[in-house]
């Protein structure tokens, strides 16, 4: 376990930014307030806040999905066809196409940022969070 955290990406939002736990070593990687990302083959989304999603391939940025805001985003997931962006003020996660363009919503009740929803991912074939907040 004692070499558990030698090579860790770490997000940061509120002036952070993305960082390289390399070794015992942090490295700054850029100042960009980041809320989530996720990396698969040669591409990468990144949640920036407030409210941006962009995707890069093979490191330069190759698109932004449509121009909602996405508001307080907490958490993206990127899949071969689908991303899918975590809209925590309004209670909400969002799936897109890869060209940006919505194709289906999920909102939990109650008043705004209620669920406070925050990680997503997989668990078998179901799409899963987390979540916490004054759930009555």
């Amino acid at each position: 376990m004692h070499d558990a955290f030698t090579n860790l990406l770490i997000a940061c939002p509120n002036d952070g930014g993305l960082f390289l736990l390399h070794q015992g070593t942090t490295y700054k990687l850029d100042g960009l307030d980041t809320t989530g990302f996720v990396i698969r083959g040669r591409q990468m989304l990144r949640g920036l806040q407030p409210a941006r999603l962009v995707r890069y391939a093979d490191g330069e940025e190759c698109g932004v999905t449509s121009g909602e805001d996405f508001g307080d985003i907490h958490d993206v997931l990127l899949e071969e066809q689908f991303h899918y962006v975590v809209k925590t003020d309004d209670n909400e996660i969002v799936k897109l196409d890869e060209r940006g363009q919505e194709r289906q919503r999920w909102t939990l009740p109650g008043e705004r940022d209620s669920w406070h929803v925050n990680c997503l991912t997989r668990w078998g074939s179901r799409l899963v969070f987390s979540a916490f907040g004054d759930l009555r």
